[in-house]
């Protein structure tokens, strides 16, 4: 099975260096994020997916409604490959950064997610994922979901992808 994992396009949060982890603040594409998903779109045209799997925000299910269009594949919502929950909702990355920096695979805030939190959802996404007989998949996720994939599907560890950038639109295909 060939798992597609993909990076929303730019979000108005991109641009302000913010986070947001609050599902019901809604922070959606800039036109240069909905620009960068129909290019990914039309680069996809004509590769048949069994099923779009999309974090359940508003940037990523933007980005996958515009995907699908060039594709025509289901979109489903799924939780397991949604935003990090940091607990630094609206405040600046490098806020964020700063707390985190010394043990950024370890830092967690009581009642949210550490890096680890995150790569063992990701983990449950993908043995999910193997007991389907998808032949093609597409995830549409967030940067730090992303990052742990690489964990996940054996390409890279922790230490290595902890800090990755990844930018909007991006993608990488993960054999499984």
């Amino acid at each position: 099975m060939e798992v597609y994992f993909i990076r929303h396009g730019q979000s108005v949060y991109n641009i302000e260096h913010r986070i947001n982890q609050d599902i019901k603040k809604k922070v959606g594409l800039t036109e240069l994020g909905r620009r960068q998903a129909e290019a990914i779109g039309k680069k996809l045209h004509g590769k048949k997916f069994d099923v779009i799997f999309s974090s359940p925000f508003l940037r990523t299910m933007e980005t996958a409604k515009i995907i699908a269009l060039h594709i025509g594949a289901k979109i489903v919502k799924e939780s397991l490959v949604k935003e990090w929950n940091v607990g630094f909702e609206g405040k600046k990355i490098a806020e964020y950064n700063g707390r985190a920096e010394n043990d950024m695979l370890h830092f967690k805030l009581p009642g949210k997610e550490s890096w680890t939190d995150v790569r063992k959802r990701v983990e449950k996404f993908v043995i999910k994922l193997k007991r389907k007989k998808y032949s093609r998949v597409l995830v549409v996720t967030h940067e730090h979901v992303f990052r742990t994939a690489f964990v996940v599907f054996g390409w890279a560890r922790d230490e290595e992808v902890v800090k990755k950038k990844i930018g909007n639109c991006e993608y990488v295909v993960f054999d499984l």
